[in-house]
């Protein structure tokens, strides 16, 4: 048995920043070998997720997707099939009606789907920071969006109606927007048992996860290590309640 994870959003969910510890190898923890982004190759297989390796060539930036995916492939012992496509700048509406962010994600899969014991994601990891340049997201519409997106990745075939989601947040902030936006994903993810809000927080400390020093949006590479394992605590717990 497998595990199939799609990861998918803007540039946290890329990997903005590079730095930070690389997760350790596992054989289980498994990257498709795609172009992870709008254009590029579609990939051809899954290979071990490692740094300095396809996907994550030319920069090599880390990404709490494959952290979360060297856990729960630990925990569980599976191959964890990640699945990653995402790109900076890019509102909700690029995944809706069949925007170009679905298009690439439906194009990859159609690849991917073709090995053996891939399936739709049991693991659906959106990480979409909800502002573009001065443009920021309708946060009132935002949980109506995030559901018809969500049903449309079902109905496709791409994410299972039993997948467990992972809401991850904006980074965290004092700006108003950053606090409000925030505050709408962990009552969106609340609206349904196999969904989690990603907290922003360290699990140790409780502070604030680090950011790109002049780039508050972007969490550090250190803090995308983090995300990975606060991801993973979610997932963990949904298990735990029998999801």
């Amino acid at each position: 048995m497998t595990i199939t994870h799609l990861h998918t959003g803007q540039s946290n969910a890329d990997g903005a920043a590079t730095g930070g510890p690389a997760w350790p190898f596992s054989a289980n923890n498994l990257a498709w070998d795609c172009e992870p982004t709008l254009t590029g190759a579609v990939g051809t297989h899954f290979v071990p997720a490692t740094l300095g390796a396809p996907p994550f060539l030319p920069d090599n930036k880390n990404c709490h997707g494959f952290w979360l995916g060297y856990y729960v492939a630990a925990e569980t012992a599976k191959p964890v099939w990640t699945i990653h496509v995402s790109k900076g700048g890019q509102k909700i509406e690029q995944w809706l009606n069949n925007g170009p962010m679905t298009q690439r994600i439906q194009q990859i899969w159609n690849v991917a789907r073709q090995t053996p014991f891939v399936v739709a994601a049991q693991l659906f990891s959106w990480h979409q920071e909800g502002k573009k340049g001065n443009g920021a997201e309708d946060i009132e519409a935002y949980p109506a969006k995030f559901n018809t997106l969500r049903d449309d990745y079902v109905a496709r075939g791409l994410v299972s109606p039993n997948a467990i989601v992972l809401i991850y947040p904006r980074s965290p902030s004092l700006w108003q927007f950053a606090i409000d936006f925030n505050t709408m994903l962990t009552t969106l993810a609340a609206t349904n048992p196999r969904w989690a809000f990603v907290s922003p927080l360290d699990a140790e400390t409780g502070l604030p996860l680090t950011t790109v020093p002049g780039q508050p949006v972007h969490f550090d590479g250190p803090a995308l290590c983090q995300l990975g394992w606060n991801a993973y605590h979610e997932w963990h717990l949904k298990k735990l309640a029998g999801y």
